[in-house]
């Protein structure tokens, strides 16, 4: 599944007006390697790291 696709998922499910949890923005692919790094705070905090190129993350 594209990124794109992801973060249309992710902004569905979530209440932007309930939560201090940041609306995802997309922007245009690059033709290089794009990375996000995001703090997951749960009940293990934790970083995810998520990486794409062209378009689709590569795993």
């Amino acid at each position: 599944m594209a990124m794109t696709a992801k973060l249309a998922e992710y902004n569905r499910k979530r209440n932007f007006e309930k939560t201090a949890e940041p609306e995802g923005k997309s922007e245009q692919p690059a033709e290089y390697l794009t990375f996000v790094i995001q703090h997951h705070i749960a009940r293990s905090p934790h970083f995810d790291l998520r990486l794409e190129w062209d378009g689709m993350e590569p795993f």
